[in-house]
């Protein structure tokens, strides 16, 4: 549905992205699954079962931000290159990434496109909120492992 011009630079940060949030929510659910498997082998309380689940809130709160953000600002991408499209009466195809200049940083996911500090924000606050998620999701399995070892 893009031009090659565009895709180049787009597609692979799109890849790269969609996969790391796969992974980290692939994570976060397995916590689940290994929590309660530890409390039915009798590995860990009541009270730290609900302890241990309580944290997993703020990971679902970022990973869920982070890629509705990311699926909001993806619109507004199609949405540019159909409006450059129609207003040049083209297919969506063949707009390129010259014709869409003012609205390049928007394409930016992991990092920059274009240039400037304005392309520089989103992918800060998209790599900020995967690296927040990691952490997180590492301090909760962390905790895991310390109450089960208890």
């Amino acid at each position: 549905m893009i031009h090659p011009t565009i895709g180049k630079r787009y597609e692979r940060q799109k890849k790269t992205f969609n996969n790391i949030v796969r992974i980290l929510f692939s994570f976060a659910g397995i916590y689940w699954i290994v929590i309660y498997l530890l409390q039915w082998m009798g590995m860990i309380s009541n009270y730290e079962l609900s302890d241990l689940r309580s944290g997993q809130t703020w990971i679902y709160f970022i990973l869920l931000t982070t890629w509705g953000v990311e699926y909001l600002r993806e619109s507004k991408r199609y949405k540019s290159i159909m409006n450059q499209a129609n207003s040049h009466r083209i297919p969506p195809d063949e707009v390129t990434l010259e014709s869409i200049e003012q609205s390049l940083p928007s394409f930016a996911i992991m990092h920059p496109i274009a240039q400037g500090s304005r392309a520089w924000t989103m992918p800060i606050v998209n790599i900020v909120m995967l690296v927040l998620s990691l952490t997180l999701i590492i301090k909760q399995y962390t905790a895991l492992t310390i109450a089960s070892i208890q």
